[in-house]
């Protein structure tokens, strides 16, 4: 199976419930006054480069899973943020990715590395 097929796999079995996971595109695109040439090339004046996306390593999918505060914590629900790096089976992990992953997990987050729904489901319900 495709990365992006997987991705899109694990987003959809796990936007349900108490999980909410959102596309993060993470690149640079340049922007300009785009003049198409005849031989099909497009030339751009005034460009600017755009970059796009959370931050350079920030992960295919993210967003929250809400969980109960117990009693003694109020009885509030709160969102914890999500982060799901996917993977194919061979994919290899940037270090950027590494750095985002721990980084996210550091402060409080659900955050790992998926190769399948199964290892993208317990990303988000090992801290429950």
């Amino acid at each position: 199976m495709s990365e992006t097929d997987l991705r899109k796999q694990i987003q959809l079995d796990l936007s349900v419930g108490n999980c909410r996971l959102f596309r993060n595109n993470v690149g640079e695109a340049w922007l300009g006054r785009a003049i198409r040439q005849q031989d099909g090339n497009v030339l751009l004046l005034n460009p600017s480069r755009v970059v796009y996306g959370l931050a350079l390593g920030s992960a295919d999918l993210i967003g929250w899973r809400s969980i109960l505060i117990t009693p003694d914590m109020v009885g509030c629900i709160y969102a914890v943020f999500s982060s799901i790096e996917v993977k194919a089976h061979r994919g290899r992990h940037e270090k950027g990715q590494n750095e985002w992953c721990e980084a996210v997990a550091q402060a409080g987050g659900f955050s790992g590395f998926a190769h399948s729904i199964e290892e993208a489901r317990s990303i988000v319900d090992a801290q429950e």
